[in-house]
């Protein structure tokens, strides 16, 4: 299991297409499982100003090698990372991607 410093993470935050931003020494909360709870760490990107509403949030998974999806903003409270899955010397990465709209939802479902 990778070796964290028990409360601070490095993020970066990438919006599709934008350059990604990096947020230095963010707190972390943990879960009684030692997992990293995520929604903490996102309140936090927003006290910066950052909006995350419209948006479906994905991170990066180094033990699976691809984008996990979380879920829309705002993302369940209960919701970690255990930190296996990430590697200790790089950022935590999160994607987000701006919601469908149901009408290209609608396009994309259709036979």
């Amino acid at each position: 299991m990778p070796n964290f410093r028990s409360d601070i993470l490095n993020v970066t935050l990438e919006y599709e297409g934008k350059p990604k931003t990096l947020f230095k020494n963010k707190k972390v909360t943990f879960d009684a499982d030692g997992g990293i709870l995520l929604a903490p760490l996102l309140d936090q990107i927003k006290e910066s100003g950052f909006s995350l509403a419209g948006h479906v949030v994905s991170y990066y998974s180094h033990s699976d090698k691809i984008l996990v999806f979380i879920g829309k903003d705002p993302i369940s409270e209960d919701f970690s990372i255990m930190p296996y899955e990430l590697n200790p010397q790089e950022p935590l990465a999160i994607n987000l991607r701006p919601i469908a709209k149901e009408t290209q939802i609608a396009k994309v479902s259709k036979p």
